[in-house]
């Protein structure tokens, strides 16, 4: 099809009749199993340095889709909870809290919940909800510490 329309066009390049020709002419003599191959060389300098913590967000769907988070029902359910910052135990001792104490993530408030399956200096906090409103962007370096315990009067 292709090469109709390049012909019907006077377009140069459009004269090869096979696969094999159009192979041939992609390749110009390289070997294709160099070409596909995963193999990464060093990697020269060092691994720059992140102050805080990086941030790993997702947009849950009943956080997002604008009929869903304005349904009564399916805001009662458990995947319309409010988001928590999820991070392994390294990064909770280094933050210097525990599970179920409230944490400041930049701005927002929420919950801290220990999740071993998140990285390394890194917190888990979903995003398109309005306690994550002040946690800033989706990805990226946030600044997590213990939250001031509110006192009632």
């Amino acid at each position: 099809m292709l090469r109709v329309i390049g012909s019907l066009l006077k377009r140069p390049g459009f004269d090869l009749d096979t696969i094999d020709q159009v192979r041939a002419a992609c390749l110009a003599g390289k070997d294709i199993a160099s070409l596909l191959s995963n193999r990464i060389g060093a990697i020269a300098g060092s691994r720059p340095s992140v102050s805080g913590l990086q941030r790993i967000a997702d947009v849950p769907a009943y956080f997002a889709d604008p009929l869903v988070r304005r349904s009564p029902p399916l805001q009662k359910t458990k995947e319309a909870m409010a988001p928590q910052a999820c991070m392994n135990s390294r990064t909770m001792q280094r933050v210097g809290v525990a599970a179920g104490q409230p944490v400041m993530v930049n701005q927002a408030r929420v919950q801290a919940v220990l999740d071993d399956r998140v990285p390394d200096d890194c917190v888990r906090l979903s995003t398109a909800h309005a306690s994550t409103v002040g946690a800033g962007p989706m990805f990226g370096a946030v600044h997590v510490e213990k939250a001031a315990v509110e006192r009632a009067a």
